[in-house]
């Protein structure tokens, strides 16, 4: 499970209106159920925030969760907003079986994200690792 929230979208509101907001919130659902593809299913939880139930195990859905952070950077709002996203992901595991748990778990994820300086990912401890072996190399 990915929870993905708009950074300072509050601020977009504020300054251009809610009809911009809303374009904005539509673009970024848009963005989220093309780079999560056909096997995961996106929602929008509330406000800003939209989930990600993954098919996929922690490492992959922590990558998905990076390419959705890369991909914001690239949208059409970014150059007029500045748009970035944080986002927190949780996946089943022997403390994390049911679903109550596994959300509360990447909510506090996605509140770690927002309080250690917005734009990133987190998941797992240790993760990060595994998501740097799995990246595609550069040359």
């Amino acid at each position: 499970l990915l929870i993905v929230d708009v950074d300072h979208f509050k601020s977009i509101n504020d300054r251009f209106g809610h009809a911009e907001g809303d374009k904005v919130l539509k673009s970024m659902a848009a963005l989220l159920i093309e780079t999560a593809g056909n096997a995961d299913q996106v929602f929008r939880i509330g406000g800003e925030e939209f989930a990600i139930l993954c098919s996929q195990p922690h490492a992959l859905a922590r990558l998905l969760g990076e390419a959705i952070r890369n991909a914001v950077k690239t949208s059409v709002h970014t150059s007029r907003f500045n748009i970035t996203i944080s986002a927190g992901v949780s996946t089943v595991s022997e403390t994390t079986h049911c679903l109550a748990d596994i959300f509360a778990l990447a909510d506090q994820r996605l509140y770690k994200a927002k309080s250690s300086g917005r734009d990133r990912v987190i998941g797992e401890p240790g993760s990060d690792a595994v998501i740097r072996e799995a990246a595609p190399k550069t040359a």
